[in-house]
């Protein structure tokens, strides 16, 4: 919807930001060993308050996040788990590139 911006990071980490508010409202702070390599939200969805975002790193980890709003009171939110974690191939190659489609 355009509200938010994913940011992948070298050391690993996911930053979600509001671009309205040019605030940081969530990070996964190890999502990945190594670089963030493909970041991309899911398409509106009626029984989710906010999109999923999927990461791909180069240490071959598919995830797939539910990035939470940060707390008013909070100074950074961490984020959740992932919802979804696979190994792209044995032995893991780096994942460049990934899509939601409708």
């Amino acid at each position: 919807d355009g509200k938010l911006l994913a940011a992948g990071c070298a050391d690993g980490r996911i930053e979600i930001w509001d671009i309205g508010s040019a605030c940081r409202t969530c990070e996964f702070p190890k999502a990945h060993r190594g670089s963030v390599l493909a970041l991309d939200f899911s398409w509106p969805s009626t029984c989710e308050e906010s999109p999923l975002l999927f990461s791909g790193g180069g240490d071959g980890l598919v995830q797939l996040h539910h990035p939470m709003p940060q707390a008013e009171d909070a100074t950074s939110q961490q984020g959740s788990a992932p919802l979804l974690q696979a190994t792209n191939t044995c032995p893991p190659q780096p994942v460049v590139a990934g899509r939601f489609t409708p």
